[in-house]
């Protein structure tokens, strides 16, 4: 993850721009990075993989019915924890590279219906590699 951070600093040089940038793990309530609300977070959560199957074939012979669920509700809670992280007119990317509904709109839709959340969804937006189809298999 650290050498993500240093990209997203590499490109905002790049292109003249300047941001705070900070890592977090959403996962621990105590971390450094719960002390104030960000203007942006992204949520890069831990998923299926079912979205780079083409690359890592392999992943999809560890998942099973009670794994996925485990993963959504992993999801929801980090989602959950996280909207509370974002000032007022901010904004929360949530991330997975996973293609199932499970995994992506059905965990928007339920955290943004169970908590009293000040947050709205502006967009759904599904970009997959190329070849691949949106259940997963090569085209």
């Amino acid at each position: 993850m650290a050498r993500r951070l240093a990209t997203v600093g590499a490109t905002l040089d790049r292109l003249g721009l300047s941001a705070q940038v900070a890592l977090g793990d959403a996962a621990d309530p105590q971390g450094d990075w719960t002390a104030r609300p960000f203007d942006r977070i992204l949520l890069d959560v831990p998923c299926s993989n079912s979205g780079v199957w083409a690359r890592r074939a392999e992943a999809k012979y560890r998942q099973s019915p009670p794994i996925l669920e485990r993963l959504a509700e992993l999801q929801r809670n980090l989602l959950a924890d996280t909207l509370g992280r974002v000032q007022i007119g901010g904004l929360l990317i949530y991330s997975t590279c996973s293609v199932w509904p499970e995994e992506n709109e059905q965990v928007v839709q339920s955290v943004l219906l169970s908590t009293n959340a000040r947050a709205e969804l502006l967009s759904q937006r599904l970009a997959l590699p190329t070849g691949q189809n949106a259940d997963g298999t090569l085209s």
